[in-house]
């Protein structure tokens, strides 16, 4: 094949080819490379909107609600870490995530976060059903049926969404011993839901959760049969793809995964390690920032 020395020495980044990568133009790594050595507006950090506060200070779930959060197969999400965002990781990240293919376009060629990432780092299956359902739904009916109270306050519910600060205050994985059945089934629904609302399905709504899962939290062993991890990855595609578009300011998604992806598949990236598991049943090993 001849070579044409003047392709080599361009710094056109490319793609030359834009029959597959077809969303340069759109693309917030083409608005770097134009700023012809000047800080651009695309170049500063963007900013993971986290809403972590309310789950920050949960304790470890009481025994009985633990053991129904075993069964829907979702105690990795209990063990999640609290590290800071680095918000310069991600947006490198960003900046070289191709929403054509769903890959980072790294030096040594294309790398992306798999099923199997996912089922390791978070510690959820990654097998069974969809996780979809029903949206149309009457949320103060649902909030009762299966969370035993309902929001009073009209700023506590949006649509179907709640707030996370509510769930907070009143679903904190504790009960007493001897508790009714369906106090801790409540309990560990209401548990769930937060977690999920602000790990794997955190969206731009501002602190509120979806109150969706909760309906696919009705019967615990049947919620066991669903791929949570895929659910999970689908999400954070769908905000990758979203924060690698010139302009975008502010992401939010399950960016815990994506960085100690990064930190894991890129080890010179990451700060020092602590070893050993976080706690007991972690799947995440220790980290401090540093």
């Amino acid at each position: 094949m001849d070579l044409n020395l003047n392709e080599l020495r361009s710094p056109d980044p490319g793609p030359r080819d834009g029959s597959i990568l077809r969303l340069q133009q759109q693309h917030r790594s083409r608005e770097v490379w134009e700023a012809d050595r000047t800080r651009p507006v695309d170049s500063k950090k963007v900013r993971v909107r986290s809403a972590k506060k309310c789950i920050r200070g949960l304790p470890w779930p009481s025994p009985p609600v633990l053991e129904l959060i075993r069964r829907a197969r979702l105690e990795g999400l209990c063990s999640l870490p609290f590290v800071s965002v680095d918000w310069g990781l991600i947006t490198a990240l960003l900046e070289r995530w191709r929403p054509e293919t769903h890959t980072f376009h790294l030096r040594p060629g294309e790398s992306t976060i798999t099923l199997q990432d996912v089922e390791v780092l978070l510690g959820i299956p990654v097998e069974g059903k969809p996780v979809t359902g029903n949206t149309n739904l009457k949320p103060h009916d649902l909030c009762k049926r299966l969370l035993g109270e309902q929001p009073t306050e009209e700023s506590d519910i949006n649509g179907m969404k709640v707030k996370a600060s509510w769930l907070s205050d009143r679903f904190t994985g504790q009960v007493e011993e001897g508790a009714d059945p369906e106090v801790i089934a409540r309990q560990a629904r209401g548990y769930l839901l937060l977690l999920l609302g602000e790990t794997i399905f955190a969206d731009h709504s501002g602190g509120y959760v979806h109150l969706a899962n909760v309906e696919r939290l009705e019967n615990f062993d049947e919620a066991g049969t669903y791929s949570w991890g895929s659910g999970a990855l689908a999400n954070l595609y769908h905000n990758l793809c979203h924060g690698c578009k010139a302009g975008t300011k502010q992401i939010t998604s399950c960016f815990i995964l994506l960085q100690v992806w990064a930190w894991e598949r890129l080890p010179y990236l990451a700060p020092e390690r602590l070893g050993g598991a976080i706690s007991s049943g972690a799947t995440i090993i220790g980290w401090t920032s540093s």
